[in-house]
């Protein structure tokens, strides 16, 4: 949650919330049982590409690999 903190304001939603996220660059995350908003810091996002802005792009260049070391989406 620490290095998710960097790039994304966390915070936990209410039992019986909606777990959708609800914009781009907004996301949900389910750990310990629990649910969180995944919020995109402005200053966290590339401006640089169209590709860049993709919400995929954006978990795996902020999330996926960085965090959980995941560089094959395919295969790990």
């Amino acid at each position: 949650m620490d290095k998710l903190s960097e790039n994304f304001e966390l915070s936990e939603l209410p039992a019986g919330s909606e777990t959708k996220p609800a914009a781009p660059h907004k996301f949900t995350l389910h750990i310990d049982g629990k649910w969180h908003s995944m919020n995109l810091k402005e200053t966290s996002l590339d401006r640089s590409t169209p590709i860049s802005q993709l919400d995929s792009q954006i978990l795996t260049d902020l999330v996926f690999t960085p965090i959980c070391g995941i560089t094959d989406l395919k295969k790990d």
